[in-house]
């Protein structure tokens, strides 16, 4: 959702004078009218920086629904939801190197590699540069090479 600063205080003006009716009506004093007007101004104050400062879990998806499904391993020990591709891989040591990434890696790895984006898609995406998002890529790369030589290592040794 996003936060449109004068169509919200345009709002806040039109129901304070609605509600300053009422309270009139009710009863009260200007004093008091006044200061409940200053409660809700400082609410809505609040709410401002409270979007302007809160970024979403997946930014740039939209609403809730549009949000992928995350990875998890079911009763089985397999794979569901997004990250189903790394149960078509068949070499044990490099399925066994992936298991080992962050999700936000897995994630990088799924939309450039299965996916198709661009570096500059999935930064947008992540709220990131794409000069980060190709940084990440080659430490992934460099991960992966090294983990699997390791466990080559261990597994001959």
């Amino acid at each position: 959702m996003s936060w449109h600063n004068g169509s919200e205080w345009k709002k806040q003006i039109a129901r304070e004078q609605r509600l300053a009716e009422e309270y009139r009506a009710a009863g009260m004093t200007e004093e008091q009218i006044a200061a409940i007007a200053a409660f809700d101004r400082e609410a809505l104050r609040s709410d401002r920086r409270f979007y302007r400062h809160t970024q979403a879990l997946h930014p740039g998806l939209g609403p809730l629904e549009s949000v992928p499904e995350p990875w998890y391993e079911d009763e089985e020990g397999g794979l569901s939801g997004r990250m189903d591709w790394l149960e078509e891989i068949s070499d044990p040591l490099l399925l066994a190197a992936l298991r080992e990434l962050h999700p936000d890696m897995l994630e990088i790895l799924t939309l450039y590699v299965f996916e198709g984006w661009t570096q500059p898609e999935i930064a947008r995406k992540l709220g990131c540069t794409h000069q980060n998002i190709s940084g990440r890529l080659v430490r992934l790369r460099r991960f992966l090479r090294r983990r699997i030589s390791r466990l080559k290592e261990e597994q001959e040794g």
